[in-house]
């Protein structure tokens, strides 16, 4: 649900419901680093059209000045500006819970098993300060699916949120929520709830990221140790997938385990290239300036969703498809990849729930 998402990381941009002079140093940077990302790109893009239109006008130029009546034809014909494609109006939406909301609340009538739905839900509940909606989108994730990797954040930070606010609340609803939370996970502090859901876990990638996040929220001291956690893919875990591992790099990137983390962030690359050589966001800039455009031809067979890796490394560009996935039989996956010169074909990991992209 990418529109979810990006409403979500609009009203983050936006200073996440907070004044703008409130903001801790590290927030406040992280504010108006996304901020002048945003006014860059929305320079690019007018730019970009500007040397469209001048290219229009030399061609117009080049074939002749029309006469009038052909000239306010042509006007007629042309198609009209579309302010709603415009960057800044986009990213100055008024209300982005708001909006969010109404593309999630008829997803909660036809996709009612869906559990990430859920914890689009949370999120935005959270954000609004709803106890007992963010409680219900909490039940129902565990009415879904208990071992969610998110459950474990949903639940900690739901925890914290309580501490702070439960003061607050009417005596009803202290009530409602003392009885959900008490069925659901007992009465267990939250870093007691997170070690017990990574001790069971531990294996797992996407349940060591949540809780290595949760580490870090809990107790902001614990930076190196939660990175340590949440980066860890050669010993000890199992079916190492390129999404889990882009997601990890994903918060280091958004500053979820702090600042500085620079140097970390450059070490994870270098053990994910390792196991997944030909997916774009572990290169460097320099590595995806000279790699050349690759076409996967699909022999036939079928072609995992994700490499999954355990002990065995990601097949390499040009291999035969053996070491990735879990089929014994190499044959039946027979890929290979081509160079093209006109760019045509899908470049390597452009699909993002792929490893390879593969034309039929």
């Amino acid at each position: 649900m990418p529109d979810v998402d990006v409403l979500l990381s609009i009203f983050v941009d936006h200073g996440g419901g907070k004044e703008v002079n409130n903001l801790d140093p590290s927030e406040l940077r992280k504010l108006r680093n996304k901020q002048r990302k945003a006014r860059k790109k929305a320079a690019q893009e007018e730019e970009r059209a500007k040397q469209v239109q001048l290219s229009q006008n030399v061609q117009s130029k080049a074939k002749g000045t029309p006469n009038s009546a052909n000239h306010q034809d042509g006007e007629a014909d042309a198609p009209k500006k579309n302010d709603d494609l415009n960057p800044d109006k986009l990213s100055g939406v008024e209300n982005p819970l708001e909006e969010a909301l109404k593309f999630l609340t008829p997803l909660f009538q036809m996709l009612p098993n869906n559990p990430e739905i859920y914890c689009f839900g949370f999120e935005i509940y959270y954000r609004k300060q709803k106890p007992l909606l963010m409680l219900r989108s909490i039940k129902r994730l565990w009415q879904k699916d208990p071992e969610h990797p998110k459950f474990v954040s949903m639940v900690v930070r739901f925890a914290e949120f309580r501490k702070e606010h439960e003061s607050e609340w009417p005596e009803s609803v202290r009530q409602v929520v003392q009885s959900e939370c008490s069925a659901m996970y007992g009465e267990k502090e939250p870093k007691a709830f997170l070690h017990e859901i990574l001790d069971r876990y531990k294996w797992s990638v996407p349940h060591r990221h949540e809780c290595s996040k949760m580490m870090y929220f809990l107790d902001p001291s614990s930076q190196r140790e939660s990175i340590a956690l949440a980066t860890e893919i050669e010993r000890g875990v199992e079916k190492v997938k390129l999404l889990d591992c882009e997601a990890v790099l994903e918060s280091l990137l958004e500053g979820e385990f702090g600042d500085d983390v620079t140097s970390e962030m450059e070490a994870y690359k270098i053990k994910c290239r390792s196991r997944f050589p030909i997916a774009r966001a572990f290169r460097t800039p320099e590595e995806l300036l000279e790699a050349p455009s690759e076409k996967v031809v699909n022999n036939g067979g079928g072609i995992p969703d994700e490499w999954e890796t355990t002990d065995e490394k990601a097949p390499t560009a040009g291999g035969d498809g053996s070491g990735g996935g879990d089929d014994d039989d190499s044959s039946s996956n027979n890929v290979t990849v081509a160079n093209t010169k006109n760019g045509d074909g899908l470049k390597q990991g452009d699909a993002r729930n792929h490893q390879v992209g593969v034309v039929h």
